[in-house]
Parts: structure tokens; C-alpha cells; sequence
């Protein structure tokens, strides 16, 4: 059954967020004179996202239009990027090959289309640090093959006010095997190591169970009203 247009608005909310106004937070500059050295900047080498200042290193390589995956356990949480998204709306098997994995037949994930996909190309040509802190494919790695199981990620850059927030959407036949803990995870952790985030934001429906539940034991607390009606907040902050 094809989605409602409501329903496939409620995906776009809870998972991808929309722009920022003009709210969002300035890249540090490494030339910044409070900016944190880092490995490999003076002699033109290669950064070193492991080495003393992750966050400025991951600001240094969003100024240079280069969006790093995230690495988890099981996962790789690989950025959006312009020419992704292109061969995604070219049909799935243009993207198995863009992406040098499988795409299972019961792409996509319920409610995201086409739609979606244009949002988010044009967020990216107004602001480029959206290819960092925007869309990402989640990638099972399999010795088979690796293998996309989701999407999701960061909904805009953080704000002035040091918040990020996240949203996730994993493929059904991949659920409840811990996967959208691991995402939840790896996305706050990358977020923590930018120095300014201060809290990082999810929002969801009081009645998707599952969706709290992943909240729950990722130690983020609810907070009251989500954006929309009828949605619920949650927030995790700082250690």
C-alpha cells in the first residue's frame, strides 16, 4: 500500500529534520588562534581523527567538503553525499554500485521516497556542512558483502546553542537486533566530539514503542513537546 502524503511527512520529520534558519553554529577554523592543533595540518599530511582534536579535525575536513563515515561495532554510517543521493533516485541498483554494496530488494525503508531525497540534495547546495551533519546510509559489515540496512542520521548542523539532533529509520527485516542502538551510539559520539555540542535532540511518537525504547537505553530523557504535534522530545546531554 502506497503511504499517505501526511505519513510520508511524518518520516521527514522524525528522520530528517528540516533546515536550520539561519541558526546554525560557525565552523571552527584550524587558523582560529583558539583553535587546537592538529596532526598534519602544518605539513599538508594526512588528519588524524584519533589524534588529541577530533573535533577540529572533523570542522577542518567539513570546510574542505570531505564528511567522514562513522564507525561502530557492526555499522558504517556513511554520509549522504551529492552523488549518493543521485544514484539513489537513478533506482537501487545504480546505488548498490555507487555504494560497492547490496541494497536488499525491500529498499527503501517504509515512507522515504523521492521526496526526500530532493530535500536533501537541496540542503546540501545551500549549505554544504549538510554532506557532515545531514543524511547517512547505515552499512551492515557482512563478509558476504556489506549490506544497507538503514538511513537516517543528523538533521542540520548544531545550532548556537550547542544542539544537535539525530533521527534514524532501520530496514524491517533488520530490526531488533540492536542495530538503531548501535546508530544512536555512534551518532552522539561523533557529535561529543565537536567541543560546543552540548546535547544532542531526538524526537519520536509516543505510540512507536520500539523508537522509545532505543532512547531509553541510549540514556537520553524526555524532555516534554517535539517540534510538531504530537510528538515527544528527548535529550541526552553532555557527560
Amino acid at each position: 500500500m502506497k503511504p499517505t502524503r501526511r505519513e510520508c511527512q511524518r518520516f521527514k520529520t522524525l528522520v530528517l529534520g528540516r533546515p536550520n534558519s539561519g541558526e546554525v553554529a560557525r565552523v571552527v577554523h584550524p587558523c582560529d588562534s583558539n583553535a587546537v592543533p592538529c596532526r598534519g595540518t602544518d605539513s599538508g599530511g594526512p588528519l588524524d581523527s584519533e589524534a588529541g582534536a577530533p573535533g577540529i579535525v572533523i570542522a577542518i575536513l567539513e570546510m574542505r567538503g570531505t564528511a567522514l563515515p562513522i564507525r561502530t561495532d557492526r555499522l558504517d554510517l556513511i554520509p549522504g553525499t551529492q552523488p549518493l543521493l543521485e544514484a539513489e533516485l537513478a533506482g537501487r541498483a545504480t546505488l548498490a554500485r555507487q555504494l560497492k554494496m547490496k541494497v536488499p530488494t525491500s529498499w527503501p525503508p517504509p515512507l522515504y521516497d523521492d521526496e526526500a531525497i530532493f530535500w536533501m540534495l537541496e540542503s546540501i547546495h545551500e549549505n554544504v556542512s549538510f554532506e557532515t551533519w545531514g543524511f547517512r546510509y547505515f552499512a551492515l559489515r557482512d563478509e558476504d558483502g556489506d549490506v544497507v540496512v538503514g538511513i537516517g542520521g543528523y538533521k542540520g548542523p548544531p545550532t548556537k546553542d550547542g544542539a544537535l539532533e539525530i533521527g534514524y529509520s532501520i530496514l524491517p527485516e533488520y530490526r531488533r537486533r540492536g542495530l538503531a542502538t548501535e546508530v544512536v551510539e555512534g551518532l552522539v559520539r561523533r557529535a561529543f566530539e565537536i567541543p560546543h555540542v552540548t546535547r544532542v535532540i531526538a524526537e519520536t511518537y509516543p505510540d512507536w514503542l520500539p523508537s522509545i525504547g532505543v532512547l531509553q537505553k541510549t540514556a537520553f530523557q524526555p524532555i516534554g513537546k517535539g517540534s510538531v504535534p504530537g510528538m515527544v522530545r528527548f535529550q541526552r546531554e553532555r557527560p
